[in-house]
């Protein structure tokens, strides 16, 4: 069994670091390539007309924000991930980021969707 460590002590930091590679694709979604270790990524998108830029706290919670808005559903278009000049994530977890930007009933569709 492995034990992940909490989020304060060193290992942890390492958990969440990843390299944006080119086999980190996802229909509709373009991810730069960076190969360098990414913490925090800039998921850009545009949504109703207006552009759209969150920071998430990690290469796959950014990857999992990207392939919500990929979907039909989102209504999203212009989806990019790349690695966030800030360390500063705007949310920690794509759960948190679907609450706060689709409302619960939005994130529940859209989910729904998903397991289709």
């Amino acid at each position: 069994m492995i034990k992940l460590a909490a989020d304060s002590s060193p290992v942890a930091k390492f958990i969440r670091h990843r390299r944006l590679v080119a086999d980190m694709r996802l229909p509709g979604v373009v991810a730069a390539e960076f190969q360098g270790w990414v913490g925090s990524c800039s998921v850009r998108y545009r949504l109703g007309g207006a552009e759209h830029a969150d920071v998430i706290s990690s290469v796959d919670e950014a990857l999992l924000v990207a392939g919500m808005l990929s979907a039909p559903l989102a209504g999203a278009d212009s989806v990019r991930v790349e690695p966030a000049t800030s360390g500063q994530a705007d949310f920690r977890t794509a759960l948190e980021w679907g609450r706060a930007r689709l409302g619960e009933v939005g994130l529940a569709k859209l989910l729904a969707w998903w397991s289709l």
